[in-house]
């Protein structure tokens, strides 16, 4: 079924920017490759989420997942050598002759849901019945808990009416992904999550010493696609399906024992679904929390070897660095492009030919898409159900308009005469907080998303104490502890005031009846429907990428 707000339909929207498109002069190739950026990726995202896309992803893990083969080491010499030193690499950080165990006080339960846990918050997934699917999943928890004397007793107290729940296997689900078919992930028990999280933290680390911070990555990767869109200095690679594709064996031959053994520990080893128990014959799958950081540090590793077949030195820091990865998004120098390929393919991965690039204008990165150094990333929609939904996808076309030059008014009349009534707000304000601009001053009203809480009354108060003490409890007093939670439920409003909302350059192209639906704005005098200046087609960003690239003289 379709998300959507009344009278704004998805693909009357489409239809709109390309007549918007229709009507513009394209004045540059950076331009042109921009509007047919944006035509492929408006709807790319949008959440239909009908029993076909999630009937399709259900059928795709089932497939994948049996097609996964016990992994042999390939015959050819350069390959070979390439995961000889990927092996060695792993090494370096667990060494055969040191054991290696995750630290106990490192483990905490995840955000998201837990199986066989009903609700999502923390008190539930700490008080009530707590779920495993393997014994050192358990001895783990409870070696976690015994270093914390209040959360001990609390844990005492727990366990003499709720005790522990055996799952033999993760439960097999979807969430939206984008009009094709939904993403899938595989819910894992609350205590093989709680060792999961433990194990990542210390994959992190590694990941941190070798100049990548999964919190910063993907901003790192965007500066580099900008970078090798306009020296053509490196390569991107994208992958298909690459966690659900990390073999077991694959997985078991490269990494070293006691970090694989631990993996093999924290992983649920079969899935329910469709009410059968099936092998999972991948390493781990979405939903689990070391899947993002271990294919990180495999892919990695295998690009390390291909510089060190080619004798290219590393450079993983700084402004020259050639190197980065960050989960299935992996660049590098283009003289290492085709080996790191054939060395993905013959370990069971899929290059995505689609995404990767080994050279040319355009390159794409971790949500930064770029040709000839210009930012053409388009604008995905994901949602159109609420007002603020709208708000936001109004405010990212106008921004694309400003960046690109291209004016998108039909679409934004559209989004915009949908609604019986919106909000102004200034620039500075969130996208789903009202429609922006520099266009008024004084008193406005934005909207705020409301975090969705839960209330125990009768709670276990060892644990509450250590969910205070860890910033998890919203407040706790003698009668209630109120705990926040994933999601939201709704909007508030609040009344704001701003003596001037022109602080930043002006980047909105909002309808040209807007302030008679906001009265207590006051417009300011000469504003008009599309402020740009249309003698200087680029934005700012624009204009410094082509002198980067020596379209001007400084």
């Amino acid at each position: 079924m379709q998300r959507t707000a009344v009278g704004v339909e998805p693909r009357r929207l489409l239809q709109a920017v390309l007549d918007d498109l229709s009507k513009h002069e394209f004045v540059s190739n950076e331009q042109a490759y921009a509007g047919n950026v944006i035509v492929n990726t408006l709807l790319k995202k949008f959440e239909y989420s009908s029993d076909e896309t999630r009937a399709k992803a259900l059928d795709n893990f089932i497939v994948t997942n049996a097609s996964i083969e016990d992994f042999s080491v390939p015959r050819d010499a350069v390959i070979r050598s390439v995961l000889e030193s990927a092996k060695a690499w792993f090494l370096q950080y667990f060494p055969q002759n040191e054991y290696y165990a995750p630290d106990p006080s490192n483990g905490v339960f995840g955000p998201g849901k837990s199986h066989g846990v009903e609700a999502i918050d923390a008190y539930a997934k700490m008080a009530t019945s707590m779920t495993y699917s393997t014994a050192p999943a358990l001895s783990f928890y409870l070696d976690a808990a015994s270093l914390s004397p209040v959360l001990w007793a609390g844990e005492t107290i727990r366990r003499r009416s709720h005790g522990y729940t055996k799952q033999v296997a993760s439960r097999l689900t979807t969430v939206p992904k984008n009009d094709v078919t939904d993403r899938t992930i595989c819910i894992e028990p609350s205590l093989q999550m709680f060792l999961q999280q433990a194990i990542r933290k210390d994959l992190e680390a590694i990941l941190y010493k070798n100049g990548i911070s999964l919190k910063t990555q993907q901003e790192v990767h965007k500066d580099l696609a900008r970078r090798a869109s306009v020296a053509d200095s490196l390569s991107t690679i994208d992958l298909s399906m690459a966690s659900d594709t990390i073999g077991y064996s694959f997985a078991k031959w490269l990494l070293p024992q006691d970090l694989f053994s631990w993996l093999d520990q924290a992983r649920s080893k079969w899935f329910e679904h469709e009410g059968e128990v099936v092998e999972l014959r991948m390493l781990s799958s979405m939903g689990n929390a070391t899947t993002f950081p271990i294919q990180t540090m495999i892919f990695l590793a295998l690009a390390r070897g291909c510089y060190k077949h080619y004798g290219i030195k590393i450079r993983p820091f700084g402004s020259d660095r050639n190197i980065g990865v960050f989960g299935d998004d992996i660049i590098v120098v283009p003289e290492v492009y085709d080996l790191l390929c054939s060395t993905l393919n013959s370990c069971g991965f899929t290059v995505n030919l689609e995404k990767s690039f080994k050279s040319g204008l355009f390159k794409e990165s971790c949500g930064g898409d770029y040709y000839a150094g210009c930012d053409v990333r388009g604008v995905y929609i994901r949602r159109l159900a609420r007002p603020q939904d709208v708000f936001s996808a109004v405010n990212r076309l106008n921004r694309w308009s400003v960046k690109t030059g291209i004016p998108l008014k039909g679409a934004v009349r559209i989004l915009l005469d949908s609604l019986h009534k919106y909000n102004l707000v200034p620039e500075w304000e969130q996208d789903d907080s009202g429609v922006q601009t520099n266009a008024g001053f004084g008193a406005y009203v934005c909207y705020r998303a409301k975090g969705a809480k839960v209330s125990y009354d009768n709670y276990n108060v060892g644990i509450a104490s250590a969910l205070v003490c860890g910033g998890y409890a919203t407040s706790c007093s003698d009668d209630s502890l109120v705990i926040a939670t994933r999601g939201d439920v709704g909007y508030r409003k609040r009344n704001k005031f701003a003596l001037s909302w022109q602080s930043l350059p002006r980047s909105v192209a909002i309808s040209e009846n807007a302030l008679l639906k906001a009265p207590r704005i006051f417009a300011r005098s000469g504003w008009s429907y599309f402020p740009l200046d249309h003698k200087a087609p680029y934005s700012v960003e624009w204009e410094s990428a082509r002198r980067e690239r020596g379209y001007y003289p400084s």
